[in-house]
């Protein structure tokens, strides 16, 4: 019979919790020391264990002489124990692999109402640990690794709302610029990550309700785009991020005479936003950003500039391919 409090999937007390109810985290750095957080919670300095419920956890060191924080993702099962370790950016030999022996649970004993850690004295280094059960696994940190690190290929989708636009013609010298009505999107996100940081995809789009109000039907943009992002963990599963696309869009006007070729040219985008972590596989995700178009409508007599301009706000999901 198990008796716990639990908060957000962390043991506050469990005096007659079974040990197969739980699953168990031990974490080490280098170098030693760092404040280790599970799910925000602090568990004391490292190398730390704690006993948690199973579910994805967010664990966290920070080191005290300034060196930026790591974090990432465990998903922790019932029985079996995961070991984590953490290298600071200018930790000698960055980036090398854990042991493959994994610690087994040890006594715990409740620090200050927190997460159950590993009494004064015990070890968590691997070398004096036996399995806990076979299948275990176990997870690595290095330099800045955040959430969800481990997983390089993001499929996603998004649903977006243009509220502000323009169109600016040019033709012969002379310039125009008209407001846009609101307009939607539906885009698509095939995402690579290159690190914990930095990140490059294809982004293409199909806008509906491309219009000024004095037009009498609207027009219908697909804006193929290429775009680079570096984001930066804020909060255990949320990470801030900037981006910037360049891409080539091609606008299908409502009425197009055998004299017009369909206006198209590049786009630039820029903007940010935040995502936030669902689990290890799944993310949602929210942006605000601005496309300058620098489009060319082509007719018989010569050609004209048609830019496009949209600010837009967007919403989306991704889920993470491969392993």
């Amino acid at each position: 019979m198990r008796a716990a409090w639990v908060l957000a999937g962390v043991v506050l007390s469990a005096t007659t919790a079974h040990a197969q109810d739980l699953g168990q985290l031990v974490i080490v750095s280098t170098p030693s020391g760092a404040e280790i957080f599970v799910d925000g919670k602090s568990v004391g300095k490292s190398p730390a264990q704690a006993q948690l419920l199973p579910g994805d956890h967010v664990v966290q060191s920070k080191w005290d002489d300034g060196q930026q924080s790591t974090e990432t993702i465990v998903a922790v099962e019932a029985g079996k124990s995961n070991l984590v370790t953490f290298k600071s950016a200018g930790a000698s030999a960055a980036g090398a692999t854990v042991a493959p022996t994994v610690p087994m649970i040890t006594p715990a004993v409740s620090v200050g109402g927190g997460v159950q850690v590993a009494a004064s004295g015990e070890s968590a280094t691997a070398a004096q640990a036996a399995p806990l059960a076979t299948g275990a696994s176990t997870t690595t940190a290095a330099g800045t690794t955040t959430a969800t690190d481990e997983h390089k290929l993001w499929l996603g989708g998004a649903v977006e709302l243009l509220p502000s636009g323009s169109v600016t013609q040019s033709s012969g010298g002379n310039e125009i610029s008209v407001g846009l009505n609101t307009a939607f999107a539906f885009g698509a996100l095939v995402e690579y990550r290159l690190s914990s940081l930095i990140s490059i995809a294809l982004a293409p789009r199909y806008i509906l309700n491309v219009k000024a109000s004095s037009d009498p039907a609207s027009s219908g943009m697909l804006d193929i785009r290429a775009r680079v992002a570096a984001a930066h963990p804020v909060a255990p599963r949320i990470r801030a991020y900037g981006f910037g696309a360049l891409g080539y869009a091609f606008i299908f006007l409502p009425v197009m005479g055998s004299e017009v070729i369909t206006p198209s040219g590049l786009t630039l985008t820029f903007g940010g936003g935040a995502s936030y972590v669902l689990g290890p596989r799944l993310q949602l995700s929210a942006e605000l950003g601005y496309e300058i178009g620098f489009e060319t409508a082509t007719y018989s007599g010569g050609s004209a500039g048609f830019g496009v301009n949209y600010l837009h706000v967007s919403g989306g999901i991704a889920v993470a391919l491969g392993r």
